[in-house]
């Protein structure tokens, strides 16, 4: 999981939760690990998940029932990132830049 803040529309700071690949796969990615540091500028494509998600106290992301009022929209999968050089990495499935 990546933890990514950004602004909305009033400037106020978001937090938001990208589930990418296993463990596994993301260790495959050559170099992905040492780039993602604090402060670095990202772009990510992503899609909203098809459950119900939020994150508990111990920032864990956990299924909930669809009517839980816990359930937290930023909680999407990821596909690539983008950073500010331009280089794409992948860090789950889909989508694509």
């Amino acid at each position: 999981m990546l933890f990514l803040e950004s602004k909305n529309d009033k400037g106020e700071a978001v937090t938001w939760i990208i589930q990418g690949a296993s463990l596994n796969n993301a260790d495959r990615q050559a170099g992905l690990k040492e780039r993602l540091k604090p402060g670095v500028t990202v772009a990510v494509r992503v899609f909203p998940s098809r459950i119900p998600l939020y994150v508990n106290e111990k920032q864990t992301v956990l299924i909930t029932r669809p009517d839980d009022p816990r359930i937290s929209p930023f909680i999407v999968g990821g596909g690539q990132v983008r950073f500010a050089d331009g280089d794409i990495m992948s860090f789950g499935v889909a989508p694509r830049f």
